[in-house]
């Protein structure tokens, strides 16, 4: 194989990782109002994931992603404001999503 053909097919498995992974990370923040849907017995159709718009999804994932960039993926370096806003974005699981993508992103 030559170099070339080598480096365009690490491109294209790097393309095919972050695209799985930005997939997963927005079912997984569109998801969150969901399971805090249910969670307070509202029992709102209107909240389920067939209903959030890929404009919705793709804001949270962004926002998710600036907040990793902000605190280079540490929950403690974020303000408590910030912290409260990634914790209602994730369900809770805030301090593991910020880190999953400040992981990915320091490794591109």
């Amino acid at each position: 194989m030559t170099s070339m053909k080598i480096v365009l097919q690490n491109k294209l498995r790097i393309a095919t990782l972050f695209t799985l992974f930005m997939v997963m990370l927005s079912a997984l923040v569109s998801g969150c109002g969901n399971h805090q849907e249910a969670s307070n017995g509202t029992g709102n159709s209107s909240a389920s994931v067939a209903n959030v718009s890929d404009q919705e999804r793709k804001q949270r994932a962004d926002a998710v992603r600036e907040l990793a960039a902000k605190s280079g993926g540490d929950f403690n370096r974020l303000s408590p404001e910030d912290q409260e806003r990634l914790q209602k974005l994730t369900a809770g699981r805030g301090a593991e999503v910020l880190r999953a993508t400040a992981a990915h992103f320091a490794a591109h």
